[in-house]
């Protein structure tokens, strides 16, 4: 299965919640996920969703976090 995520095209060897997709990707991953949005396809998936969330082919994923500054 093949995704983008923020802006890189990925290659998954198998299906996948975004929550398990989001834990692969940050060793962290808890507090990077509660100080960020997340996006598929443009719109906005809701955190209590992410464990329900299944991937498909050609999702496109962003992962915003704000940023504190002038």
């Amino acid at each position: 299965m093949s995704i983008r995520y923020n802006g890189e095209r990925l290659e998954l060897n198998e299906s996948m919640t975004l929550l398990t997709f989001l834990q692969k990707q940050f060793d962290d991953w808890e507090a990077v996920i509660t100080r960020s949005v997340v996006a598929v396809n443009q719109q906005f998936v809701p955190m209590q969703e992410y464990g329900s969330y299944f991937l498909q082919d050609n999702d496109d994923i962003e992962l915003l976090t704000a940023v504190v500054g002038g």
